[in-house]
C-alpha cells in the first residue's frame, strides 16, 4: 500500500475520532493534505486485528444500525493503531494548523 494511502486514512481517523469531524470535514481536509505535500511517512501496521471487520458492517441491516456499525468498526480500527497515534496526530496537526 502506498503511503499516502495510509497516511489519509488514519489522518482521516484520527480527525473523526479524536477531533469529532464530520465525514465532509474529513473530505475537505484530505484536500488541504493532498496539496501540502507528496512525501507521506511510513506508518507501521499494528500486530493486533481490529475486533470489528467490514463484514460486521455489511452483515448489519441497512439504516440507523449499519451507520452505527460503520462507527464503531471504525473506532475499532483506530483503536488498534493506538502505536502511531502520536504520529498521525502530530501530521494532522502540523499539515492541517489544528
Amino acid at each position: 500500500m502506498r503511503p499516502i494511502t495510509t497516511a489519509f486514512a488514519l489522518i482521516g481517523l484520527y480527525l473523526t475520532f479524536e477531533r469529532g469531524f464530520t465525514g465532509r470535514q474529513v473530505q475537505k481536509a484530505h484536500m488541504l493534505l493532498a496539496q501540502k505535500t507528496k512525501n507521506w511517512p511510513h506508518f507501521n501496521p499494528p500486530r493486533a486485528k481490529a475486533s470489528l471487520t467490514v463484514l460486521d458492517v455489511i452483515y448489519t441491516s441497512p439504516g440507523q444500525a449499519r451507520n452505527e456499525m460503520i462507527g464503531k468498526w471504525g473506532k475499532s480500527v483506530w483503536d488498534v493503531w493506538e502505536p502511531e497515534q502520536k504520529k498521525i496526530k502530530g501530521l494532522a496537526e502540523a499539515y492541517l494548523s489544528i
